[in-house]
C-alpha cells in the first residue's frame, strides 16, 4: 500500500524536474531567439546536443547544464568574430 502511494509521487517529482528545465530552456529560447538560432547554426555541437534530448540520450537538465557551462565561451567567440568582421569593414 505504501509503495503504491509513493510511486506516483516519484513520477510527479521526475516530471516536475523535466518540466522545470524544459520551461527554463523554452523561456530562454523565446526571450533570445536570435542568439539561440545563431548559436545552433554556428556551433554544430549545440544543435547535436539539443537533438539528443528528444532522442532520450540527454535530459533537459543535462543539456541545460552543458549549455550554461559553455555559453560564455560561445558568446565570446561570437563577439570576437563580430569584432574582426567590423575591423575588416572599417
Amino acid at each position: 500500500m505504501l509503495l503504491s502511494a509513493l510511486i506516483p509521487l516519484g513520477i510527479f517529482i521526475f516530471q516536475s524536474t523535466i518540466n522545470k528545465y524544459s520551461l527554463i530552456l523554452t523561456r530562454l529560447m523565446h526571450r533570445f531567439p536570435k542568439l539561440f538560432l545563431k548559436l545552433m547554426a554556428s556551433d554544430e555541437n549545440v544543435l547535436d546536443r539539443f537533438l539528443e534530448v528528444p532522442a532520450a540520450k540527454l535530459t533537459y537538465k543535462e543539456y541545460f547544464q552543458w549549455m550554461i557551462s559553455r555559453l560564455p565561451n560561445l558568446l565570446l567567440r561570437r563577439a570576437v568574430k563580430r569584432m574582426l568582421k567590423w575591423k575588416d569593414i572599417g
